[in-house]
This record gives structure tokens, C-alpha cells and sequence, in this order.
């Protein structure tokens, strides 16, 4: 029966391979060997799709620029330890260890009250039946409210917040009802959070913060582009100027979904 070759094993008789200097060296032979010939490559290669793309998922997340994260990271980190578990057939002595790491990692540097928070002021999963009202979701959401509102608006945010816990007055509608999973959530807030003013502004503040540097991060690159030694005598306004120009440009390319010219003027 004709055996189908994998991609690895199909590059390693390419022309390309054969043609390479590469391919005379030890390294070379040694890693042909091992893809082709070893047993326990492909299953390690699958083991580690299975416990990374989750978590893959979940940067890609954080990194869009579709949607605010924090909304949904506190979630989407537990949905990908999930995952991680059910693709390693729930053996504990397969996921725990990959737990373990996550947890070292996201525990004391990444995990913040902000994210329990969102979680909590998401009208996407406060009203699912799977939402965790547990004690570290709820402590998140308090200690951001003593953060991050006076003692008067405190106060009346707690007070309010029975109202949203409830789903009752403008909460409570069935336009509010219907349209929590078509809105976004900061949209949710802004239509239905008349009534509960302070609330709604703190729900505002949390649930539009970013997760990521990475968009700072696009956008030093395209300074990095722009300011080159030739340009280095730019003045800042106009250095500004071309930056913003240069960005929303190629913001404006993504949405669009291809190639936008620009108009000389």
C-alpha cells in the first residue's frame, strides 16, 4: 500500500533539501533522522499543538484590535486550561504540569483584579449559566470599586450594581435581554446604564482598557520607520503628523480587506 508522506518528511526529498549544504551537515542528518525515523517525534509534535494553540488562541485574542480583551481574558484563560485538559485526555499527569506553568506565569504577573472585574461587568457572561460567582471574581470586582471610585460614587455603584446583578429596571428589558450578545459590552453599558450612572461609568472604565501593549508596540515600529537618519531634522508635529497618517492608513487597509491607494493630492 503506497504510505503517504507528511510535510517534513516530503521537504526532506525536496530538490530544495537535497540542493542545500545543509543537508551534507551533521546537524542536517541528525534532524532527518530523528523526523523521519523516530517514533516519538510526530506524537510530541501533537502533544505540543494540542497544549499551545489554546493558548495561541487566546493571545490572538488579546491582540485584536476588533474588540477590547478585557472583557473576556478572565474567561478565555480558563477556557484554554480546559481545553488543554480535554486534549490530553484529562491525565493529570499531562495537563497539571502544562497548568502549572500557566499558572507561574499568569498568577503573579498577569492576573489582576481588572481582569475579574471585566469578567464580571460583561453582560455577554454575567448572565450565562456557567458564570462563576465565585469568591476571587467577586473580590476583583470590589477591590477595582475601591480603587477606582470616590466613597460617595462607591457607594451608590454598590447600590446599583443589585440592579444589574438582578436584571432588573432598564436591565431588565427584553431589548436589554436580546441585545447582550449583539452588542458590544461597553455598548450594552452606554444604552441600558441611564438609571445607574455611576456604575455604568465605572463598567465604561474597565471594560474599555486593553490587555496588551501590543498596539503601543505597532505604533513604535511605525515611528521607528518614519524617524530614519534622513528624517532625524523632522519637527515632532509633523513627525506626529505622518505617524497618525501612516498608522490609520494601514488600519484603514485592514478593514477594507485589500490594497487602498493613496489619492495624490
Amino acid at each position: 500500500m503506497y504510505k503517504v508522506k507528511r510535510p517534513l518528511e516530503q521537504m526532506f526529498a525536496s530538490e530544495d533539501w537535497v540542493s542545500s549544504p545543509l543537508s551534507q551537515t551533521t546537524q542536517g542528518k541528525v534532524v532527518k533522522r530523528i523526523v523521519i525515523n523516530d517514533p516519538n517525534f510526530w506524537p510530541h509534535v501533537a502533544f505540543c499543538v494540542k497544549s499551545v494553540v489554546p493558548l495561541v488562541s487566546v493571545l490572538r485574542e488579546v491582540d485584536s484590535e476588533e474588540r477590547s480583551a478585557m472583557g473576556y481574558i478572565y474567561e478565555l484563560m480558563d477556557k484554554a486550561k480546559e481545553t488543554i485538559k480535554f486534549n490530553c485526555g484529562g491525565v493529570d499527569r499531562k495537563y497539571k504540569p502544562i497548568w502549572k506553568k500557566i499558572d507561574s506565569r499568569w498568577t503573579p504577573q498577569l492576573h489582576h483584579p481588572l481582569h475579574a472585574a471585566g469578567y464580571y461587568l460583561n453582560p455577554q457572561l454575567r448572565y450565562e449559566e456557567r458564570f462563576s460567582y465565585c469568591d476571587e471574581v467577586r473580590d476583583g470586582l470590589y477591590t477595582c470599586m475601591d480603587r477606582m471610585l470616590s466613597s460617595d460614587d462607591r457607594l451608590k455603584a454598590d447600590i446599583q450594581l443589585d440592579l444589574y446583578n438582578k436584571a432588573e429596571g432598564e436591565f431588565g428589558t427584553p431589548i436589554a435581554k436580546r441585545t447582550r450578545m449583539l452588542r458590544t459590552p461597553v455598548s450594552w453599558w452606554e444604552r441600558f446604564g441611564s438609571k445607574t450612572p455611576e456604575l455604568t461609568t465605572f463598567a465604561i472604565r474597565v471594560l474599555g482598557l486593553t490587555c496588551s501593549a501590543s498596539g503601543c508596540e505597532r505604533n513604535w515600529s511605525t515611528f521607528e520607520s518614519i524617524h530614519t537618519k534622513k528624517r532625524n531634522r523632522l519637527e515632532h508635529a509633523k513627525l506626529n503628523a505622518l505617524v497618525f497618517v501612516k498608522y490609520n492608513f494601514k488600519l484603514r487597509r485592514e478593514v477594507l480587506g485589500g490594497e487602498t491607494r493613496l489619492i495624490p493630492l
